[in-house]
């Protein structure tokens, strides 16, 4: 990449101009993440968005050799209210450190914990009832909607849901429901099993 097109990119004029620029790009990166979690595939879109303006940016910097690794800590295996405190803070403290990194490379790496986040929370709804094309297509589920994991962990509560009831709770629901009276946790099933074919997740073994 050229000086010229560096700057394109970072939106300036001149060389002086480079450092105030990013710092701004990437702080409205970090906008997007002060609420809701993204879809995952815009989540992605944005990591190449912030590759480039990386690429442009060490055009007139050094680039830093930090590595970050970091994987979420959630036990698919346990029941379904403790995997959704478990999510709600690995949630919570990958945007706490997302909020706080002032370089692109580093956010990337927050980014992409989120995003490993949502596939794991996706592959917990829907490990709960094995769904047909028929299923998922019987019900308008958007995929724009957010999952509210508070709300499910509250229905879990007001119905008494025991851990080995929830699969044969959601299949009579599918059966015998029309979409406005699903409740949520049946409804993030659906939308959670959506996300994978959409996503192309794939299934742990």
């Amino acid at each position: 990449m050229t000086e010229s097109e560096a700057l394109n990119v970072l939106k300036c004029t001149i060389k002086e101009e480079v450092e105030d620029a990013y710092e701004l790009l990437i702080f409205d990166f970090k906008s997007k993440f002060l609420q809701i979690v993204p879809p995952i595939k815009l989540m992605i879109a944005l990591v190449k968005k912030i590759e480039r303006i990386n690429t442009a940016y060490y055009v007139f910097n050094t680039e830093s050799n930090l590595k970050i690794d970091m994987n979420p800590i959630l036990n698919s295996e346990i029941k379904l209210n403790l995997f959704l405190n478990q999510y709600q803070l690995n949630v919570s403290l990958a945007k706490l450190q997302l909020s706080s990194t002032v370089e692109g490379k580093t956010l990337i790496v927050f980014i992409n914990l989120l995003i490993e986040i949502q596939k794991k929370l996706y592959l917990k709804l829907s490990s709960y009832i094995e769904l047909k094309s028929d299923d998922l297509n019987k019900f308008e589920i958007k995929l724009s909607e957010s999952i509210d994991v508070y709300k499910i962990q509250t229905e879990l509560k007001e119905l008494q849901l025991e851990e080995n009831k929830i699969s044969e709770y959601i299949r009579s629901q599918i059966s015998e429901l029309n979409i406005e009276d699903l409740s949520m946790i049946t409804k993030s099933v659906l939308n959670s099993a959506k996300q994978i074919d959409f996503n192309g997740i794939r299934r742990e073994i």
